[in-house]
C-alpha cells in the first residue's frame, strides 16, 4: 500500500484540568496556566493509504503466469482508491505491459464534458468519464460515458486504437432507483432488467 502524504491530515483537541493551586511539578505548565486550569492540547493525525500494486499468479501445466498490477497517483488531484493510471505488466516478459488511464469529473482533461460541473457538485467522483488502453506504449482503445441531466449514464461511446468514437449502448429507462430498466446496443437489441430484493438487485 502507498501512503499519500499531500492527503495528510491531523486534528488539534483541547482539554482542561482544573487544580486548586497553581501546581509547580509540572514541565511546561507555564502560560498553559489559567486561573486554576490547565490547557493541555494533543494532535490526531490521519493519513491515506491506498493500493500500490497487486499480484496474480496463475499456474499452469506448462508454468507459471504472473501479473503486476502497478497503480498510479501522478495527476494534480490525488484521492485514495481513485488511480490515474493502472499499469499491468506480464512478470515472465516485462516488455509486454498495458496500460489503463482513467479521467475523473475533478481533472482538468475533462473540462467540457455534459454535468461536469454538476456530478462535481453531488460528489459523483468515482466514475471515470473517459479511460484509455494502451498495449506496449500503443493507444488500442477508448471509452467515454456520458451523463444525463440526471446524472445516469446516459451513452457509453468506444472505440479501437485512434479511431472515431461510436455509441455502444445508449440507456433509454431508469427506474425510480437509478437502475437501468431498457438498453440498446450498437447493433439495435435491446436489452431489459427486472430488479428484485428490493430493487438492488437484477433477476
Amino acid at each position: 500500500y502507498l501512503t499519500i502524504p499531500e492527503k495528510g491530515h491531523y486534528i488539534e483537541n483541547y482539554f482542561s484540568t482544573k487544580f486548586t493551586e497553581k501546581p509547580t511539578c509540572i514541565i511546561g505548565i507555564g502560560n498553559d496556566y489559567i486561573e486554576h486550569y490547565y490547557i493541555g492540547h494533543y494532535k490526531i493525525f490521519s493519513w491515506w493509504h491506498t493500493l500500490e500494486s497487486s499480484t496474480t499468479r496463475e499456474y499452469f501445466s506448462t508454468g507459471v503466469v504472473e501479473t503486476k498490477q502497478v497503480y498510479h497517483y501522478d495527476n494534480a488531484v490525488k484521492l485514495a482508491g481513485l488511480p490515474s493510471r493502472v499499469e499491468q505488466i506480464n512478470v515472465n516478459n516485462a516488455a509486454d505491459y498495458t496500460e489503463t488511464k482513467y479521467y475523473y469529473p475533478m481533472f482538468q482533461e475533462t473540462l467540457g464534458e455534459p454535468y461536469r460541473g454538476l456530478l462535481l457538485s453531488n460528489y459523483i467522483l468515482e466514475a471515470p468519464l473517459k479511460t484509455e488502453t494502451f498495449r506496449n506504449g500503443t493507444k488500442i482503445a477508448e471509452k467515454r460515458t456520458i451523463y444525463n441531466s440526471q446524472l445516469q449514464p446516459n451513452i457509453i461511446k468506444s472505440s479501437k486504437g485512434d479511431g472515431t468514437l461510436e455509441n455502444r449502448v445508449v440507456y433509454e429507462l431508469y427506474d425510480s432507483h437509478d437502475n437501468p430498466l431498457q438498453i440498446r446496443k450498437e447493433n439495435g437489441t435491446k436489452v431489459c432488467y427486472i430488479w428484485g430484493y428490493h430493487e438492488t438487485q437484477p433477476v
